[in-house]
């Protein structure tokens, strides 16, 4: 079983395995997420599962569309990609911070 934590967002950037992931978590900061964290879960070799925590923008009008109840599309299509290959990510926003769960197989 797999188990990585990672805090530093230096130390996750940085990581040579992380590129694709790394891309991806910069575009949710360039809508004001704040990342505080980073897990993996490894299930042997069935899979896992990434897991980030960031704590949510100060200013929400960055993330929230127009009709200030739903994510905008560009946030949502990160937080919920499906590569077809691999489970859908999914999230959920819990006391002023999101948790992004990314599962996959071996």
């Amino acid at each position: 079983m797999k188990n990585t934590m990672i805090i530093n967002w230096d130390e996750f950037e940085s990581d040579d395995n992380n590129e694709y992931m790394v891309e991806r978590v910069k575009k949710l900061m360039e809508f004001g997420f704040k990342f505080q964290g980073y897990g993996e879960v490894g299930h042997g070799d069935l899979g896992g599962c990434h897991v980030f925590n960031f704590d949510l923008p100060d200013d929400n009008y960055l993330m929230i569309s127009d009709d200030g109840k739903t994510l905008k599309d560009e946030v949502l299509e990160i937080l919920t990609e499906d590569d077809d290959s691999q489970p859908c990510a999914q999230y959920r926003l819990y006391i002023g911070s999101i948790w992004w769960f990314i599962p996959y197989y071996c």
